[in-house]
């Protein structure tokens, strides 16, 4: 008699143990290959981890300005009003290649604008400490107990690097006082010496001069320095350079910049906000240069018009002998009445200001003094009290 085949939750019991232990057998016989496996993983993972560039990040903000002309006569006029750009169009021009170009241009050269001449930062030679960030030296601590070296190296190229190639130079300190460069162009080696005392001395490697800024003892120590033209430097650093609003309609734009130097990372956030303020500020005087010249312009029009218009009248009043204003004139006259007042309000705005900054100087200038030198609104007029008042009380009590 033959039996039905078990059912229920206890039917499979047998097969998943057999399962199991057929796994555990199989993982037995290839372990060998699984702890090979295991040892050439790690040991591609440590090969990345020594040979991969290390990255810094610096970050920075910049505040965008909202403000403009509130009232008068130039607000009418919208092609003079400064409306502020929208953010992503100040986010394009703060990472704009003209911008980092700038930024990254020798501080001899006299290829941008004038308000960036001088506040380039010479970008196209970038110095790499190998012995301080470079994984290789870590490990090496790590294994040998060692410690980070405390001296460092900066360097500026006192000419623009005009060759279309990179160039890199291995610096090695042997002595103080003493340094052997490699070059990846030059067969021969070049032994350097200068001033041990001098902590900024003006060296000549490879047909070039160089400022070496040591901070610190370097000897024994190893530097990298490439040499790259001015596009390829660009390409690089906008390759690393992020710019994106802190938050929706917060008008803070945050720079974001990645360099395997930490010290070089800040400088450059740094220096291409300064540059961007200067950008905005020469773009400013641009527009206010320009409006000024308008509004000139405008009143010596409507002067040629209106003093035609004097002459019509005068010759209509001859001939019909009656003083009658046309309304053309009459109209002429008030828009010629606007503009004058317009400007010179803005002259007088201008000057009282400048004479608000003079007598800052003074420190012997009375509150009320400076208050009454320009037009303020009722609550800084009656904080200005507020303050007399107080010194009043003080030099009575004195």
């Amino acid at each position: 008699m033959s039996g039905s085949p078990p059912t229920g939750p206890d039917a499979n019991t047998g097969a998943k143990q057999i399962d199991v232990l057929e796994l555990l057998s199989a993982i037995l016989r290839h372990k060998a290959l699984i702890v090979l496996c295991t040892l050439l993983s790690s040991a591609a993972v440590m090969f990345y981890s020594a040979t991969k560039e290390p990255v810094f990040n610096a970050e920075g903000r910049v505040a965008l300005d909202s403000g403009g002309f509130q009232s008068g006569f130039l607000s009418e006029v919208a092609v003079l009003s400064p409306v502020q750009p929208p953010e992503s169009k100040e986010a394009e021009i703060l990472g704009s290649r003209k911008l980092v170009r700038m930024v990254a241009a020798h501080p001899l050269s006299t290829d941008g604008p004038e308000f960036a001449q001088g506040l380039g930062i010479g970008l196209s030679i970038k110095v790499d400490d190998f012995d301080r960030y470079w994984p290789e030296a870590s490990i090496l601590r790590r294994f040998t107990g060692g410690s980070v070296p405390n001296g460092s190296l900066e360097m500026e190229l006192l000419q623009p690097y005009t060759d279309p190639w990179t160039h890199r130079i291995e610096l090695e300190f042997l002595a103080e006082g003493e340094v052997l460069a490699r070059s990846s162009r030059i067969a021969e080696p070049e032994t350097i010496r200068f001033d041990p005392n001098d902590t900024e001395p003006i060296v000549t490697m490879f047909g070039r001069r160089y400022k070496l800024m040591i901070t610190g003892t370097l000897s024994g120590r190893k530097f990298g320095v490439t040499l790259r033209n001015l596009d390829a430097t660009v390409g690089d650093l906008l390759s690393r350079l992020r710019i994106r609003e802190t938050s929706r309609g917060s008008g803070v734009l945050q720079i974001t910049y990645s360099d395997t130097s930490p010290s070089r990372a800040q400088r450059f956030v740094n220096r291409l906000a300064e540059m961007y303020v200067a950008y905005k500020h020469d773009r400013l005087a641009a527009q206010a240069g320009a409006t000024e010249a308008f509004v000139s312009k405008e009143i010596e029009r409507i002067q040629g018009e209106l003093d035609a218009a004097e002459d019509e009248i005068v010759k209509y009043q001859e001939a019909n002998e009656t003083p009658v204003l046309p309304e053309v004139a009459k109209a002429i006259v008030e828009q010629q009445s606007s503009l004058t007042l317009e400007l010179a309000r803005l002259r007088l705005t201008i000057r009282a200001h400048e004479l608000v900054a003079e007598r800052l100087q003074d420190p012997e200038a009375s509150l009320m003094s400076l208050a009454g030198a320009i037009e303020l609104d009722p609550l800084l007029q009656s904080l200005f009290q507020a303050l007399q008042k107080v010194d009043a009380d003080a030099a009575e009590l004195a």
